[in-house]
């Protein structure tokens, strides 16, 4: 599946101008609770060139795509440096999970290991465990049986709103 993701990722690279420094599976696969059906969530981080950054418009900071392939969803999304480096900064927990995936299917050298020592810096505990009490709320609110949140999603996020960290402890992960 892995060379099927990877040319996904080269078609979007070309068609948006981009250059993708990260590239990696969230979800029930990246949590280890996927079933036959499960799609596969790819998120990405990525940069635009350089003279973006200096126009007085901000440049597109985020992307999203599905595509079918091969009777497979593929779901791409992905935030800009510049977006991931802000949501950091607010120990925000999905670039931190983006971060700690065991699946990784592309990455710029060492561009996850500076990433990961410098969210570190910014991790709050508290944050992060509001973060997924918020998922276990809305999967309380909404029915987990309702096909928006499976049994494996409920079990991850109270599992994490536990331990206040996402994938378990932020100074081990990598």
């Amino acid at each position: 599946m892995q060379p099927l993701i990877l040319h996904h990722l080269q078609r979007i690279e070309k068609e948006k101008g981009i250059r993708i420094l990260y590239a990696c599976e969230t979800g029930s696969r990246g949590w280890g609770f996927a079933s036959p059906d499960s799609d596969f969530d790819i998120r990405f981080i990525y940069v635009h060139p350089r003279d973006s950054y200096l126009s007085i418009n901000n440049p597109q900071d985020t992307i999203s795509s599905i595509f079918e392939d091969g009777g497979e969803v593929l779901d791409f999304n992905a935030w800009d440096l510049r977006k991931t480096l802000h949501h950091l900064r607010k120990s925000n927990a999905t670039p931190c999970e983006w971060l700690q995936s065991p699946i990784l299917y592309f990455q710029e050298e060492n561009f996850r290991e500076e990433l990961w020592g410098m969210a570190q810096q910014f991790f709050n505990p508290q944050a992060a465990v509001h973060h997924y009490l918020g998922i276990c709320h809305n999967s309380i609110k909404t029915g987990i049986g309702d096909g928006r949140r499976s049994a494996g999603t409920w079990h991850i996020a109270s599992s994490q709103a536990q331990s206040g960290t996402p994938y378990g402890d932020p100074q081990g992960g990598i």
